[in-house]
């Protein structure tokens, strides 16, 4: 039961990444990667895989303007 909750939460590639962030385009959810130290994807073999569960709440702390912390300075 509890592989099969993990299984529903990992999202595979940016088909699946994009709709989580009200459908950013790929080289926005990319920007926000290299940009953003505790933005939660990672790319494994050829694939970006984020937990679901900590996207939205990145996706929920950057809308309300609780991360505004970038990897460098401008």
């Amino acid at each position: 039961m509890q592989e099969n909750n993990l299984e529903k939460d990992v999202l595979w590639g940016m088909d699946q990444i994009r709709p989580v962030l009200c459908n950013a385009s790929e080289p926005t959810v990319l920007k926000w990667y290299r940009e953003y130290e505790k933005f939660p994807i990672r790319k494994l073999g050829t694939q970006w895989v984020p937990s679901r569960s900590q996207l939205q709440e990145w996706w929920e702390k950057f809308v309300t303007g609780e991360i505004s912390t970038k990897n460098h300075s401008p």
